[in-house]
């Protein structure tokens, strides 16, 4: 609507934000933080996936409240079928921006988050551009007893590398979606796209292949606030561990398919990494041996505490049968005796 396909005019970025419509509140902020950007270099692919129409009409609703130069950049692109990847290739397909972003609903730009990625980009233009994301820990109630908001319980942080380290990137993903913008025509020209058949991870998958293919340049600013929810719809928490495992063994599995040019300095993290890592298996192995040596000692210490308390048990019971026998009884006045003798016998204390 506000954009043009001509190379010259086409914007920065080309925003796409995922919603369905179910978290007005969040949406209603991550569209004000759009348009209250100190850079106005983008566009805005509202993906609407499996909305209704009368959900269409709130959402253009929603967008028209704004002002016109916000408006005009602003388009909603209805997205029918698929899981969470869908809405992103089909905005790859309709964007125009030179790099492609991914906005969450519920996300909370930064105002000079348009014009970080452009000073990265005017620094570094060939790569993907890779900025911090802060979290902060929300929770799903109910504003004025109808409208599905949200309860602030944790102080926003940032737990992510501060310089994108790929070496670290590939056991987890250090780069949240809002933080990274990816050139466009990496897309069209590697054919690259989300993997709609991942529940998960679609973003990392993705990321990754872009920046073993084109580098990466940071830029060490926190740029957008990214809500995580501890209960409601979010992906973390509808999807299991072992969705979230084959996913990961997919991503891997197409890293491993390729050959990977990574960074200067790489081998030398690796050899690092890789002598870290039989450090820690020799430790493991030695921690074993311990603990299992610990175990024998302990079973023979049991062993050893059990017969011991069986002789003892064995010594009560003769000691028993003895004060209950007839002899010992018998013997009483025997037994007195001799404790009198023995205290006349005692000599006298002044020793005379």
């Amino acid at each position: 609507m506000g954009a043009t396909a001509a190379s010259d005019l086409a914007p920065l970025l080309s925003v796409l934000m995922r919603t369905q419509h179910r978290r007005p509140a969040t949406l209603e902020e991550a569209l004000l933080s759009l348009a209250a950007q100190s850079c106005d270099d983008f566009e805005l692919l509202l993906l609407a996936h499996d909305v209704s129409e009368d959900g269409i009409r709130e959402l253009q609703a929603l967008v028209d409240a704004y002002p016109p130069s916000f408006v005009d950049r602003v388009r909603i692109v209805p997205v029918h079928g698929g899981g969470r990847a869908r809405p992103l290739n089909v905005g790859i397909r309709e964007a125009l921006g030179r790099y492609i972003v991914i906005l969450d609903d519920d996300d909370v730009a930064l105002s000079h988050w348009v014009a970080e990625f452009q000073k990265a980009a005017a620094l570094h233009p060939t790569g993907v551009l890779r900025g911090l994301v802060a979290q902060q820990e929300v929770a799903p109630v109910l504003w004025h007893g109808t409208t599905p908001g949200y309860d602030v319980v944790g102080r926003p942080r940032c737990p992510w590398q501060q310089t994108f380290d790929v070496i670290e990137h590939f056991t987890e993903n250090h780069s949240p979606t809002g933080g990274w913008a990816v050139p466009r025509h990496v897309f069209r020209e590697r054919s690259l796209q989300f993997d709609e058949s991942l529940p998960v991870l679609e973003d990392w998958d993705v990321l990754m292949q872009a920046v073993l293919t084109i580098g990466v340049s940071s830029i060490d600013q926190i740029i957008v606030l990214a809500r995580l929810w501890r209960t409601g719809d979010s992906s973390t928490l509808l999807r299991s561990e072992v969705e979230w495992h084959r996913a990961r063994s997919v991503v891997l599995a197409r890293l491993d398919a390729d050959s990977l040019a990574l960074p200067p300095g790489s081998a030398t993290r690796l050899h690092i990494m890789g002598f870290q890592a039989q450090e820690a298996t020799t430790r493991i192995a030695d921690l074993t041996d311990e603990l299992s040596a610990a175990r024998s000692e302990l079973q023979q210490s049991e062993a050893a505490r059990r017969d011991t308390e069986g002789q003892l048990l064995a010594e009560r019971r003769k000691i028993a049968e003895i004060w209950s026998s007839r002899s010992w009884k018998l013997s009483k006045p025997l037994r007195g005796v001799g404790r009198l003798s023995r205290r006349y016998r005692r000599p006298p204390p002044d020793g005379s």
